[in-house]
């Protein structure tokens, strides 16, 4: 019995001997796989993003960019004005310094002559002008089909009807026409302050008028009209006023009654160049004054690029110049004349502001027809 006891307690301890081991053994191998999986997790590298290569590609030349490089392979721009040389080396000083690869060949030459000249070489099909200045009042009667429709870089700083159809021209810079007095001769107080003024019979035997002002009716009937309407029998009735008190002398252009005003021949000149007056009284120093009658005319002169320029890409490059602040401020300066732009401050500007002078601008008004039978009643009334 003993015997048998003693064999079923060893029989049970080698048993639970067994499960402990077994037990022993399942918990490190649990361990082992869970330090591997975490070991496994730790080791994996992290995701990077890599950026695919590029190419570098030069950027595209903007429009001025091309239209500059193509002036600066032609190399050349001819230039048609009225203005003396000394006069345009003053206007196109900034535009040689910008651009001293193209060459500015310039002309000085009367609007009328180049006007002729112009057509005479459209109808031959040779053009050997790149860019012109023509005076509004001939401008304004030639065949818009002349010249090279284009945008015009500073067009939006002009009143719209200063650009031609197309933007076949662009009306920037005017010469002003007005009354002139000697002030020497006649004290403010008395100067003509209204258009009435100048039919005084006191001005007889004191005035002079040119045979050059043509367009005097046409201003005066702009002046003098309403609601855009031309007052022409008010304007031929007033100047057949003007001539029958005063009997003013006659001369031929404007410099040389305005040098006479000047002088002290005459007290009054009844209608007369504002450019020549100005510049007359700044370099000369000549006694004379545009009369305070309120509003005064100015028919601008235009840019024009002829079809078939020679050279249309350089000639796009000046032409876009000289209708800038800074190109067409040069310009008002050095001709004494009015810019159009609206951001332009000129000398001739601020003299007529001292006068309390306004201008009205005529560009509808200066058609062929208007001028003709402006310029005709001038003719008939000096019995030229």
């Amino acid at each position: 019995m003993s015997r048998k006891i003693a064999f079923i307690l060893i029989s049970m301890l080698a048993v639970l001997s067994l499960v402990a081991a077994c037990g022993k053994s399942t918990t490190p191998s649990s361990s082992t796989t869970t330090k591997a999986s975490s070991s496994t997790t730790s080791s994996t590298p992290k995701a990077t993003t890599t950026a695919p290569p590029t190419t570098s590609v030069a950027p595209k030349p903007s429009q001025q960019e091309q239209l500059e490089a193509a002036a600066k392979k032609e190399g050349k721009v001819v230039v048609w004005m009225s203005s003396s040389i000394e006069e345009f080396q003053k206007q196109i000083g900034g535009f040689t310094k910008a651009y001293p690869g193209i060459k500015v060949d310039y002309l000085s030459i009367s609007t009328r002559d180049a006007a002729e000249r112009l057509t005479t070489e459209a109808a031959a099909g040779k053009t050997s002008a790149d860019v012109v200045k023509l005076g509004g009042d001939i401008l304004l009667q030639l065949p818009q089909q002349l010249w090279t429709t284009r945008t015009w870089a500073n067009a939006k700083y002009y009143p719209p009807d200063a650009l031609g159809a197309g933007g076949s021209y662009l009306l920037y810079l005017a010469p002003y026409l007005a009354p002139i007095y000697n002030t020497k001769l006649v004290p403010a107080a008395q100067a003509p302050r209204s258009w009435d003024d100048i039919k005084d019979p006191k001005w007889k035997g004191k005035a002079v008028a040119t045979t050059s002002a043509t367009s005097a009716a046409l201003s005066t009937a702009a002046l003098f009209g309403q609601g855009g309407q031309l007052a022409w029998e008010k304007s031929f009735a007033f100047w057949e006023e003007v001539f029958k008190n005063t009997q003013p002398k006659i001369q031929k252009g404007y410099t040389a009654p305005t040098q006479l005003l000047g002088a002290g021949e005459f007290s009054l000149l009844v209608f007369g160049s504002g450019k020549e007056a100005h510049s007359q009284k700044l370099n000369a120093k000549m006694p004379i004054e545009l009369a305070p009658v309120g509003r005064i005319t100015a028919i601008p002169s235009g840019l024009v690029v002829p079809k078939g320029a020679p050279n249309p890409n350089a000639a796009a490059l000046l032409a876009d110049y000289l209708t800038s602040l800074e190109g067409v401020v040069v310009q008002a300066d050095a001709e004494m004349g009015i810019p159009m732009h609206s951001q332009a401050q000129s000398i001739s500007g601020r003299l007529l502001k001292e006068q309390g002078l306004e201008i009205m601008w005529l560009t509808k008004e200066a058609t062929a027809a208007n001028l003709k039978k402006a310029s005709d009643f001038w003719a008939k009334l000096l019995g030229l």
